[in-house]
């Protein structure tokens, strides 16, 4: 360990108490916006760019993240009428 602290995405379930890791295995310091029932919506930096993409994990951590917008900051999902 070389001291550093890596933040792991977990969803808690709150009527069983179970926690849930997402597919996510690299370091998220932010916070998650739900996009649907079924997925969240996190900004990670992008590769060698001071830049930061929103990618998309399913909350039941079963598949692999995918990037959802690039060059954008922080996600907000509206919900319409």
């Amino acid at each position: 360990m070389d001291g550093r602290i890596i933040w792991q995405l977990h969803i808690l379930d709150l009527k069983t108490d179970q926690e849930t890791p997402l597919g996510e295995n690299r370091s998220v310091d932010d916070q998650l916006e739900w996009l649907d029932n079924n997925h969240v919506l996190y900004s990670l930096p992008e590769t060698g760019s001071a830049s930061t993409d929103i990618w998309m994990a399913a909350a039941d951590g079963a598949i692999a993240p995918r990037l959802f917008l690039k060059k954008a900051y922080s996600p907000s999902a509206a919900v319409l009428p």
